[in-house]
């Protein structure tokens, strides 16, 4: 299995752990300083490995120092770790082979630089409204289960009746009362079949595939997906790949399963004889704009610049959306709530009202 960035994961002890993005950032970019300073990997690599503070990856370049002494390629030494990337162990073998191991981790530290950005936006994102949705039916169930049926209690000492609202909210809040644990059991009864569910890859290729058509989110989602895709190819086609191995190497780092399948499709018919953008347009995954792009770079022999600069575009593009929604939920949230709180208090006030007018 694969997280977003591509880690792989298995049964043993280190593959069930993964790197922080961030730290494949730091770990790139002292790589090339390393090389760019004239300092041989075997002498490097323990001097990298000594400024890490995570002792899993300080364990693994302890290792791949060992190995590269020996004789192993730098990209068989850490592969065999099995907790870095398998497009960053690409890419490194790509770099021993055509001698742009320097440019090649540079790159990959901008790559996961972007990729901590974009991830850390994404989880940000969906984190502030769920915090928010969680407080308001916090409070909404507090009022109606602890606090109307107080005032209900008043209603009744008072000798009023109570009106058909107030009855039904109190009786929302009796359900609740009394089958509160009941529903609570549900919920973490149907979390548990969703867990068991995401667990099956046919489960986790259906709910990517329902994520991309959800609104709004959907879009960001595959505007996340492009900004990834784009980024990783622009590096591989700079490196000197070709476009159909190229395509291999990143179909894994949008994230997305729904995504990768359809990048499969993409790479068949380019062995087939079609060209970048002409096997996407009729895909429908990525905006116009994507596809347009990727065509005037393809006229222009210049679409590994091109898919850097639609890298940057969807980037900005999705930062810019989840600002957006950061900024309208806040407001959306606080209106429903009133309008709740509202109801609630409307639906015990205005008896209690009546009943003191007809007191006086």
């Amino acid at each position: 299995m694969k997280d977003i960035s591509g880690n792989k994961t298995s049964g043993s002890t280190h593959s069930k752990q993964k790197l922080d993005v961030l730290e494949l950032a730091l770990f790139c970019h002292q790589f090339a300083l390393v090389i760019k300073s004239g300092i041989h990997p075997v002498e490097g690599i323990p001097l990298i490995a000594g400024e890490m503070v995570n002792p899993l990856l300080k364990t693994a370049l302890t290792n791949a120092g060992n190995a590269v002494v020996k004789g192993d390629p730098l990209s068989i030494a850490l592969g065999d770790s099995n907790i870095f990337p398998a497009y960053m162990i690409s890419m490194i073998r790509l770099g021993e082979a055509t001698g742009k191991l320097e440019n090649i981790m540079e790159n990959l530290s901008i790559f996961y630089e972007k990729e901590d950005r974009l991830s850390k936006r994404l989880r940000s994102a969906i984190a502030y409204p769920l915090l928010l949705l969680v407080l308001m039916l916090g409070v909404i169930v507090l009022l109606i289960v602890e606090v109307l049926p107080m005032f209900a209690k008043i209603l009744a000492s008072l000798g009023g009746d109570l009106p058909d609202a107030t009855r039904i909210l109190l009786g929302v809040g009796d359900f609740f009362s009394r089958s509160g644990l009941l529903f609570l059991l549900l919920i973490v009864l149907l979390t548990g079949i969703w867990i068991l569910m995401l667990r099956t890859e046919k489960g986790r290729l259906r709910w990517d595939a329902v994520k991309l058509k959800l609104p709004f989110f959907g879009r960001v989602l595959t505007k996340t997906a492009a900004a990834r895709f784009s980024n990783g190819l622009s590096i591989v086609l700079q490196s000197g790949m070709s476009l159909v191995e190229g395509l291999d190497e990143v179909k894994d780092l949008t994230g997305n399963r729904q995504v990768k399948n359809l990048m499969q499709k993409v790479s068949e018919a380019i062995r087939e004889g079609s060209d970048l953008g002409t096997a996407l347009a009729p895909l429908a995954l990525f905006p116009p704009l994507f596809t347009r792009m990727i065509q005037v770079g393809q006229k222009t022999g210049e679409i590994d610049k091109m898919m850097g600069k639609i890298s940057s575009i969807y980037e900005g593009e999705v930062e810019n959306s989840l600002a957006h929604l950061t900024n309208a939920i806040e407001p959306i949230l606080v209106i429903i709530l009133s309008v709740v709180v509202g109801v609630i208090l409307l639906a015990v006030m205005l008896p209690l009202i009546n009943i003191m007018g007809s007191i006086g």
